[in-house]
Parts: C-alpha cells; sequence; structure tokens
C-alpha cells in the first residue's frame, strides 16, 4: 500500500507542473499582449473601414499606406484628417477577488467596462516630390483602450482607484515611387508605446511609462488589367518595459503580412485582403492571428458608397497568472483570491459600411463597423475630411 501511494505522488508530482504550464504567463505588460487587440486596435483610413478595411491593393492618399505603403500616391500636396468614436464593451477577463473585512469575507469582482475617449485618430500630409515619387508624414492612434476602473477597499475603509490605459500611436515617414505598372513603397514608423496608471493586484503603486522603437514596413503593388494586387510586411520588433516592483518585460510585436487583390468593374470595385499577424512571437500559448476581410464600393455621382465584411478570430482563451504575487504583502488584500483569472471566447466577425461625398470644398467621408457575433461587441465610427491644393486655389504641379 505505501509502495503504491507514494508511486500515486510521484505521478502526480510529475504530472502537476504540466497543468500550471497550461495557464498564460504574462509576456508583456497587461492590454499590450495581442489579446487585447480585440477591442484596442484602431482600425484607421475611413475608406478602407467601409470596404471591409480592405485596401492592400488600392491606390489611394496618404491614410492608405498605413495598410501598404505601396498604395499611396498622390499628384499634389494633399491633407487628410479622421476623427472616430469606439464603444465602450465589458471585459472580457473574469477574475475572483476578495475584499477585505474583520471575517476576510469573499466575493466575485464584478466585470468592469474597457473604454477609448480619445477621439483623434489620424493627420496626414502627402505630396509628390518629383514624377512618380509621392512622399508623406502622418501621425496616427492605432491602439487605444482604457480600463474602468479598477478600486481597492484598503483597511481603514478608504478606496484607492486605477484607470489603467494603453496606448500605441505612430509618427510615421511614407514613400511610394511607381514604375508603369509597378508601384514600391517604404513606411518608417517611430512607435509611441504609452501605460498610465499600470495596475499591479498584488500591490498598491501608480506607474505611468512611455517606450519607443522604430518598425519598418516595405510593400508593393502591381497592376495588370482590370486587376491590382498588393503585399506589404512589418517584421517582428522587440521592446523592453522595465515596470516597477519587478515586473520587468521583453516584448515581442508580432511580424505581420498583408496581401490583398482588388477587381475594377467601371464604377463598381471588390477587394479581398488578409492580414496574417505571427502573435505565437509574442507568446507560444498564444495562436496566430489571420483577419480575413472582404468588401465593395461603387461610385454614384459624386459619392462613392462602401459595404464589407471582416472576421478577426482571438488568439487565446483560457486562465491566465497574475504577475508579482510573489513576495507581496497583503495589507492592502483588495486582490485575487489566488493567481488566476480567465478570458472567454472573444473572436469577432464585423459588418462594415461607409461613404464619402465629394465637394467644392473636401472629400467627407463617414465609416461604421460593429461586431456581430457578440463575444468583444466592439463598435467603432468615424469620421474623415480630405483636402487638396487644388481644391485650397493652389494649382497642382506639372
Amino acid at each position: 500500500m505505501k509502495r503504491s501511494n507514494l508511486l500515486i505522488i510521484l505521478v502526480l508530482s510529475m504530472f502537476l507542473p504540466v497543468v500550471a504550464q497550461d495557464s498564460y504567463q504574462y509576456t508583456a505588460p497587461e492590454f499590450m499582449q495581442c489579446i487585447y487587440d480585440q477591442y484596442s486596435r484602431n482600425y484607421l483610413n475611413i475608406n478602407a473601414m467601409g470596404r471591409g478595411h480592405t485596401g492592400a491593393a488600392f491606390n489611394e492618399g496618404i491614410e492608405n499606406a498605413m495598410i501598404n505603403p505601396a498604395g499611396f500616391t498622390t499628384k499634389m500636396t494633399t491633407v487628410h484628417m479622421e476623427f472616430f468614436q469606439k464603444g465602450n464593451v465589458t471585459e472580457m477577463n473574469e477574475t475572483e477577488f476578495r475584499q477585505y473585512d474583520a471575517n476576510y469575507n469573499y466575493e466575485t469582482r464584478p466585470r468592469q467596462t474597457y473604454q477609448s475617449t480619445n477621439p483623434f485618430a489620424f493627420f496626414g500630409v502627402g505630396f509628390r516630390v518629383i514624377d512618380n515619387l509621392s512622399a508623406g508624414f502622418s501621425y496616427s492612434m492605432d491602439q487605444s483602450i482604457e480600463y474602468v476602473d479598477f478600486t481597492r477597499e484598503m483597511k481603514d475603509e478608504s478606496y484607492y482607484t486605477l484607470t489603467p490605459s494603453y496606448t500605441q500611436s505612430r509618427l510615421s515617414l511614407a514613400t511610394s515611387y511607381a514604375l508603369k505598372d509597378l508601384r514600391v513603397g517604404m513606411n518608417i514608423h517611430y512607435c509611441i508605446y504609452i501605460l498610465d496608471d499600470y495596475r499591479y493586484y498584488y500591490q498598491v503603486n501608480r506607474t505611468d511609462m512611455t517606450e519607443t522603437t522604430f518598425r519598418f514596413q516595405p510593400g508593393i503593388q502591381y497592376d495588370y488589367k482590370f486587376v491590382s494586387a498588393g503585399v506589404s510586411y512589418t517584421p517582428k520588433t522587440d521592446v523592453t518595459f522595465d515596470l516597477d516592483n519587478g515586473e520587468k518585460y521583453d516584448v515581442t510585436f508580432p511580424s505581420l503580412l498583408t496581401a490583398g487583390l482588388l477587381f475594377r468593374l467601371d464604377k463598381i470595385r471588390f477587394a479581398g485582403d488578409i492580414e496574417y499577424e505571427k502573435c505565437s512571437e509574442q507568446s507560444d500559448m498564444f495562436d496566430d492571428r489571420l483577419r480575413w476581410k472582404i468588401g465593395m464600393e461603387y461610385d454614384y455621382l459624386e459619392s462613392t458608397l462602401r459595404i464589407g465584411f471582416m472576421e478577426v478570430p482571438g488568439v487565446y482563451s483560457g486562465s491566465y497568472l497574475f504577475p508579482g504575487k510573489e513576495g507581496s504583502s497583503y495589507d492592502n488584500p483588495y486582490a485575487p483570491i489566488d493567481s488566476t483569472g480567465y478570458i472567454g471566447d472573444n473572436d469577432q466577425s464585423f459588418l462594415t459600411a461607409g461613404f464619402t461625398i465629394k465637394t467644392f470644398l473636401a472629400d467627407i467621408s463617414f465609416g461604421i463597423m460593429g461586431d456581430i457575433k457578440g463575444d468583444v461587441p466592439v463598435t467603432m465610427g468615424m469620421l474623415g475630411i480630405t483636402v487638396d491644393a487644388a481644391r485650397l486655389g493652389k494649382p497642382s504641379r506639372k
């Protein structure tokens, strides 16, 4: 009997570490993980938004350089800006917390809300340098998420509240060169990663942090009769985030491959894109993400009408481990009971629509996209304005 008990203990001791590894351990600061892209990503380029966020094979203004730099061409100086509103959603993760009182009663913490409050999404200027060579500068708010809110009750019955947030914005230089039916382009992105009010589960601190890095995005497009094809690629990038209280991460921002086809038939255009994001480069517990997109647009009088669809699979669902429990104090014990939380299903299916009206002053565009699956029901609306030199009374270069 003793030998059989010993054998059981040995088997369990070998098996339990494997079970523990089934939970995701943070490989990046919270909200920076690929998991949260389901809310934090802002689908910029308002024309692309309306047609399922397709754009890899389109040849348009400075805003399309974000999808494929080879898809940016202009014959005159053009200014483009975008504003957006992203609806609030309930957080994806579920966590059991303990609330301090004399008897150490336990309770489940209500699920909170994600929001994004900054409406400014994009500003860009494009111009022609010489024949067939275009260049442009832009600022974009590519990711934004704010948690409302993270509150702890202290032993003295006071409250400590944080509103943690993460944003990723880019200052970008785009260039493209056209050679007959072939176009090549390059983006140089100066990426700015900002963490505000970063939350620690087992300690009480306020942490703000900013890190930066460069990323490069080459692209190519080719036209053949009524068909165009485009491809762009952004290699992975590693950035170190050294937070307080021992949290330090060497974060890998995954590589991204975008490819698309465009079919032009008089006043109507059909497009299909894929985006392959290798999220497993950030964590081997993440799936790689394949977004697929379809859309169409139709020119009618002085306007363009758009409609589309986009499928966005999640990269992870399951349990995760909170960082920072080791060496922490429970003097302020509004914290998880144990070290695990849970991420639910988070696949998304977006319907999109939009239109552009051309006026004598500017092109005014509207776009909207909304998830119909319901796991992470994000809705985003956008307003875009494009003004060029011709409409401002300045002749284009010849």
